[in-house]
């Protein structure tokens, strides 16, 4: 065991290379694996190890592969990459950049969905990890006896970075169900974690071609969770599998902080729903309606955000809003001091409504 995998925290691999591909049916290297497995990363030096070690540590019956996408790290991270490269050849395939290809408009997909061999796609950035080495295995047995399905997902421990602080997200419930494509969009118990998503590759494939026009490329889980629920929902496991590292400096999560980019990323997103139910033929108006409400809502209740700024974000995309809401919105604008009552009553809804309590708003 090197360095790495001794310093990481969480799982760790099976063993080496041939110790992991002898619980497979069939263990040869040609043979096409059955999940694929994407990794996208940037300048996750202190978690990369962890990521890598978590899929590593998978007790499977089928063939799997990793795909990682290091966009151009600076930290170090490429140089773990490339020492796991050299003990697992025939499992981990990586694209190391050495210009960051985010910030020319390409997004990791579009590197790793085309090199996936697998019928199934799980991810896991590298700054997340796997917690249950039955992870890959429980969710391929979900979705292979659901066939009307494409996704798969579980809850995920979320930690919060820099504090003692953590809770359980994407909880849908205490027992194993498929969640019907209108609680995935409208987030009815959460957001859905990346790391805790498997889909088919078809939808992989699909995002990319819904994705090629799109200006957000940096939450593009939101569409494909959407995409992956629209024909039969989505299958659901109860366990806890998977480590969720939020607002680490540089992540999407962080990013949101900065007022001005909480705005741009708000307005594409509210834009981008907005073509998916078009893309989706308009099935599911109402759930990207009420996602759409969530987010305008998060911007009229946010103090440090101008009034003006506040006012403008709602002339623009508060159309859709119904009466009730155009009322509490217009209060909202005009007495500032109202969004401390508005956070009090919302939050005594979610205690009193949400499974456990995990429900965000």
């Amino acid at each position: 065991m090197n360095e790495h995998q001794k310093g990481s925290q969480g799982l760790q691999p099976m063993g080496s290379e041939e110790e992991i591909m002898a619980t497979w049916s069939t263990a040869t290297p040609d043979e096409p694996p059955l999940v694929s497995i994407i990794c996208a990363t940037y300048n996750h030096q202190p978690f990369i190890a962890s990521a890598l070690n978590g899929m590593l540590a998978q007790k499977t019956t089928f063939p799997f592969e990793i795909i990682v996408n290091d966009d151009a790290s600076d930290d170090g991270a490429a140089d773990i990459i490339r020492d796991y490269l050299e003990r697992y050849p025939n499992l981990i395939k990586a694209n190391l950049h050495r210009e960051n290809q985010l910030r020319q408009g390409i997004s990791p997909e579009e590197h790793t969905v085309p090199k996936c061999r697998g019928r199934y796609i799980a991810y896991c950035e590298g700054d997340d990890a796997w917690t249950n080495p039955d992870k890959l295995q429980c969710q391929v047995e979900m979705l292979e006896a659901n066939p009307d399905c494409d996704m798969a997902f579980h809850p995920a421990e979320k930690h919060y970075f820099g504090l003692d602080c953590q809770d359980i997200t994407g909880c849908y419930g205490d027992t194993p169900r498929v969640v019907s494509a209108e609680e995935v969009i409208e987030k009815r118990h959460g957001g859905i974690p990346t790391q805790a998503v498997m889909v088919t590759a078809k939808v992989a494939f699909e995002l990319l071609r819904f994705m090629k026009d799109q200006e957000d490329k940096l939450v593009s889980d939101a569409y494909l969770d959407a995409l992956a629920a629209q024909r039969g929902g989505a299958c659901y496991l109860p366990e806890v599998m998977s480590l969720y590292r939020f607002r680490v400096p540089g992540s999407w999560s962080s990013s949101v902080n900065d007022i001005n980019k909480k705005l741009v990323h708000y307005r594409r997103r509210i834009l981008s729903n907005r073509r998916m139910d078009a893309w989706l033929k308009y099935r599911f108006t109402r759930s990207f309606d009420i996602e759409n409400r969530h987010m305008i809502f998060k911007i009229l209740k946010s103090p440090e955000i101008s009034d003006k700024e506040r006012r403008d974000f709602y002339l623009s995309y508060g159309d859709k809003l119904g009466i009730s809401d155009r009322l509490l919105a217009r209060l909202l604008l005009a007495w500032p001091e109202s969004i401390g009552h508005y956070r009090g009553a919302r939050e005594w809804v979610r205690r009193k409504t949400s499974p456990a309590g995990q429900a965000e708003t």
